[in-house]
């Protein structure tokens, strides 16, 4: 059964924010704007990024408001959306709805990821609970699974695992295997896409002494030698980067996900490995994330922990201690990083 969801109308919206006790146009919350952008998906289907956006300032916004720091700030949350699969992003600036599925942490917590928005959930799931938010957690009772299956399988919904959700089914399994990967792909390859070297070009240095992995990329004219093959790093016009893997003359592109995840493979085997500060709690564990992840890596954190608020410590999460096995598997045998135990 196809999953048919319908806009949130003005009135429902304005009812959504009441419930908040916000304000109606661009100082509703984000979780308001989330809900209009997943409602508006849901209804449109397939759509440009500007007439999606432009449909609902029309909608939300109220007299005095500055119309285009509400597209900016629907642009940011659509993003986040994409991020997380609630909506897809394609080529030349469409977008479009995503489908509902379940993705489930355990047997009493699932993540629900789609268009649908949160107040067409709640109606239609009511016997589980439903928390909002950038990912969507269904709360369910010891022994309801069965039942919430059948649910969301009525509305159109289908049921997955929350490391297929976040794409762990399509990556190396072990960050040794990826040395292989790109030893298919590359080496020796006589065909290769076009690589445009660009500015400040650094060298990643799986360096042991550096604890810090940003340090680790390093000039070319700082180091001995040139090793081969290598990862780089090249700055592009507005200051994002480019990766590349380099076997003798040629540059291979990589794209940002493989560039971070092949400098986790240099620093595994330099035994360089980085390490995460670690407490671990009755009812979860604290994490201090200060080095970036691969996005599957990343969507994992985001699904099963919460980010902590905390200005002394901008970079801590908490997970469950039933979802920290999974997690701690994916980052020590999927990228090699250690742990370290504290108070």
């Amino acid at each position: 059964m196809a999953l048919k969801i319908t806009s949130l109308t003005s009135d429902e919206l304005r009812a959504r924010i009441a419930q908040e006790g916000g304000a109606f146009g661009g100082t509703a919350s984000d979780e308001v704007l989330r809900d209009a952008l997943r409602g508006e998906l849901g209804a449109l289907g397939a759509t440009h990024r500007r007439t999606l956006i432009d449909r609902l300032v029309v909608r939300i916004a109220v007299e005095g408001d500055d119309r285009s720091a509400l597209r900016e700030r629907l642009g940011a949350l659509l993003d986040g959306l994409a991020s997380s699969g609630d909506a897809h992003v394609g080529a030349g600036g469409l977008v479009g709805a995503a489908p509902l599925r379940a993705a489930f942490v355990n047997d009493t917590l699932a993540l629900l990821i789609g268009s649908a928005s949160t107040m067409w959930l709640r109606r239609s799931l009511s016997a589980v609970s439903i928390e909002a938010g950038p990912i969507r957690r269904a709360r369910l009772a010891p022994g309801e699974r069965s039942a919430f299956e059948s649910a969301l399988s009525a509305h159109g919904g289908a049921v997955t695992t929350v490391a297929r959700w976040a794409g762990l089914d399509r990556i190396p399994r072990e960050i040794a295997a990826w040395r292989v990967e790109l030893a298919e792909r590359f080496d020796g390859a006589a065909h290769h896409d076009r690589f445009e070297p660009g500015d400040d070009v650094r060298i990643y240095v799986a360096d042991p002494m550096e604890p810090i992995a940003a340090r680790r990329w390093k000039l070319p004219a700082k180091l001995a030698s040139t090793p081969s093959p290598r990862l780089e790093r090249h700055r592009r016009m507005g200051g994002w980067f480019a990766y590349a893997w380099v076997v003798g003359e040629t540059r291979h592109p990589l794209s940002r996900d493989e560039g971070l995840r092949t400098s986790y493979l240099l620093d595994a085997e330099a035994q360089a490995s980085r390490t995460l500060r670690t407490s671990t709690h009755e009812e979860s564990v604290r994490v201090d994330l200060d080095t970036m992840l691969p996005s599957p890596e990343y969507r994992l954190l985001l699904g099963v922990g919460t980010k902590v608020e905390d200005a002394n410590a901008p970079r801590r999460w908490r997970v469950p201690t039933t979802a920290w096995p999974e997690l701690r598997r994916a980052l020590a045998d999927g990228l090699g990083i250690r742990f370290e135990e504290g108070a």
